[in-house]
């Protein structure tokens, strides 16, 4: 035949696999999992940098990255939110725990990155440096504008930052003797562009706004200026331009009073937590949050698996809906209940439904790498949820540990036993979760086990992106939103995976493929392993907890800290220069400010096409390292010791014999 035909033939024998609808055919294969079928390449004419991946989680909230953090209290909290947010997606915190817990969480991610700082802290001339120092403790800053009256609103007078503070030992001082008094300030009616170009000429860290008056405002902060820089697809309020935030709540009364308090904290969108959502209690929630609260935070309900469920919640007035019943790698509903369906089919089904109404739909659990999220998309969730592929990630609560020579963090079911004893049920959102307040005894729907040490998620959530990226160049799909339409068309194909596929398809020592490769440790809650793993937490917590008894004792006494290096006799106590607690906070406080600017000059560069020498990229290391273990410490302490090289931090009462070792920090002279 004549080449130029192949088209017209293959029209003619028709396109290879199957639709999405032949895929999902119930009666032929029954219930399909994301490892049972492959998506078939298509045509390829745009690079994969330029596949969008804008997608929306609800009516009203837009994503420029399809990723959720689930609520866990091993994997979200409000480290995990705030990146979450920065890197496109949004984090969702969880409710194990009291709700002035819980709204606490959701305030410090609305307050990490803001456009105009509408409600900023402010002080008074008369106010004192313990003041700054006790504000900066809490809230993990120390520019604060000072007014006449100590109020927003009052006539701006000065300034304070860590510089005027950082070598002042008295701390009953009053600002106005420490204060900056002449401030670089711009006029009420400013843009956000504007104001970001002050700063940036003016090289100041902080820029207020005031009135024709002089009258403070609103902020505008320089660390904010270098996110929006740094982090381009941050997900952010329209309005406030604060990260977005979600949270968990359950169907109880009390969770109507939990609710009211995450509203008024700044929650974007609330996720009704329900490992069967089908239920009338969690009908009268939603319309409920609907007639209080409208638009001003939106509602994922859930979990659901089938159209049935879906429609009572579509109905109730629900903006988006979460998929899953089982399907996660510690949850063990679907074994324990007899209740649930495989994820595959699930996600289709209920997509596919509540498409018809324009609500999007999350697909949570089963997901343990980039071509499940692919999957999932394809069938048409619009994000993923993500438990266990974020857990173990510094950013996920918890301390690391080590068992068996490997750094491990826990992970545990909500439906796991240690999950639904963490608080008392009033404050347990994990029982409410599986309806088991009331049960005198409790079955675990969940385990407990341990995840290998990931990392950072600001490492690993861009990995996820970009390999979502070529997953979609390989379909010939330009943008995620175009991906559901050409599944519905036929564009997009799909082909069954028999056994022997599956195995094909991975790594060639299959009988080693076990919890190794997917970095789980995994036991059953009753199990030696679990028993193991346990104790090995246990005496990590211990420890940690004692080191930081040893150094609140030695606060307590009044003690003196002091730097030595290596080796050390009593000339050197005697010789050794030492500082109290008080005079070390200062002293850091000016090391960082010392570093800062060049480390910010750095962070740009590395930004840059150009990247960094190897010595500029062993600088930023070992800044963050000192930073990182000296806080891990519980002590901040930069090394000035007239440039000797110094390891160890010791505590000392006057007696040799009496050096206790508090923490090993590796150091640089300035």
């Amino acid at each position: 035949m004549d080449p130029k035909l192949a088209l017209q033939e293959l029209e003619k024998s028709g396109k290879d696999g199957l639709t999405a609808h032949e895929l999902i055919d119930l009666k032929v294969t029954g219930g399909l999992t994301y490892n049972d079928f492959l998506i078939l390449p298509g045509y390829i004419n745009f690079p994969a940098d330029r596949v969008s991946l804008e997608t929306k989680v609800t009516r009203n909230i837009a994503l420029k990255a399809p990723f959720l953090s689930s609520p866990m209290d091993t994997v979200t909290e409000t480290n995990m939110a705030i990146t979450m947010a920065l890197l496109g997606g949004i984090g969702i915190l969880h409710n194990n725990c009291t709700s002035d817990e819980q709204a606490a969480m959701v305030r410090a991610v609305k307050k990490f990155e803001n456009g105009f700082i509408t409600d900023p802290v402010v002080l008074s001339a008369e106010h004192k440096i313990k003041d700054v120092l006790e504000i900066k403790r809490k809230l993990g800053f120390a520019g604060i504008p000072i007014t006449d009256n100590g109020q927003l609103g009052g006539k701006l007078i000065g300034i304070v930052t860590n510089r005027d503070i950082g070598f002042c030992a008295d701390i009953n001082m009053e600002l106005s003797t420490v204060m900056t008094k002449e401030v670089v300030t711009a006029k009420l009616g400013v843009t956000l562009a504007e104001a970001n170009s002050i700063l940036r000429s003016s090289k100041k860290g902080k820029l207020p706004i005031v009135d024709a008056e002089g009258n403070l405002v609103s902020l505008v902060s320089r660390s904010d200026l270098l996110k929006n820089r740094d982090y381009p697809w941050a997900s952010k309020h329209p309005q406030t331009k604060q990260l977005l935030v979600g949270a968990a709540i359950g169907t109880r009364p009390a969770d109507r009073e939990r609710l009211a308090k995450l509203v008024d904290a700044g929650l974007d969108l609330v996720v009704i937590d329900s490992s069967q959502g089908n239920s009338s209690f969690q009908i009268d929630m939603i319309k409920h949050i609907k007639s209080t609260y409208g638009n001003r935070v939106d509602v994922l309900a859930g979990n659901v698996v089938t159209r049935d469920q879906a429609a009572n919640l579509i109905a109730a007035g629900a903006d988006g809906l979460r998929i899953g019943m089982g399907s996660g790698s510690i949850c063990i509903t679907q074994e324990v209940m007899a209740v649930g369906r495989p994820q595959g089919t699930g996600v289709y089904q209920v997509s596919q439904f509540a498409r018809k109404f324009g609500v999007p739909t999350v697909a949570d659990g089963g997901i343990s790498n980039v071509g499940h999220i692919a999957k999932a998309l394809s069938l048409g969730a619009s994000c993923v949820m993500m438990g266990s592929l974020l857990a173990g990630t510094n950013e996920a609560p918890g301390e690391y540990f080590f068992l068996d020579g490997k750094r491990l963090k826990k992970y545990r079911g909500m439906g796991s036993l240690d999950a639904m004893e963490r608080n008392d049920s009033d404050n347990s959102g994990s029982q409410a979760r599986y309806f088991s307040e009331s049960d005198k005894v409790k079955v675990a729907q969940g385990v407990t086990g341990a995840v290998v040490d990931k990392g950072s998620i600001k490492q690993f959530v861009p990995y996820l992106i970009t390999g979502l990226q070529h997953s979609l160049q390989d379909m010939g799909v330009p943008h995620l939103s175009e991906l559901w339409n050409m599944v519905d068309n036929g564009q997009v194909r799909f082909e069954r995976r028999s056994a022997a596929a599956q195995i094909e398809g991975g790594p060639n020592n299959k009988r080693k493929r076990l919890s190794k490769i997917k970095g789980k440790e995994k036991a059953h809650p009753y199990s030696r392993k679990a028993r193991q793993i346990s104790r090995a937490m246990t005496k990590e917590a211990n420890i940690s907890k004692a080191k930081s008894d040893r150094i609140g004792i030695a606060m307590a006494r009044g003690q003196k800290v002091v730097w030595f290096r290596d080796r050390i006799n009593e000339d050197d106590l005697k010789s050794q220069k030492t500082w109290t607690y008080l005079e070390l906070q200062n002293l850091l406080a000016e090391y960082l400010n010392r570093n800062r600017e060049q480390v910010d000059e750095l962070e740009e560069k590395r930004n840059t096409v150009r990247g960094l020498s190897p010595k500029e990229t062993l600088f930023l290391q070992v800044t963050e390292t000192e930073a990182k273990e000296a806080k891990l410490s519980g002590i901040d302490v930069p090394d000035l010791t007239n440039g000797l090289v110094v390891k160890t931090l010791r505590i000392w009462d006057g007696d040799v014999n009496s050096i206790t070792t508090i923490k090993l920090v590796n150091c640089k002279p300035l």
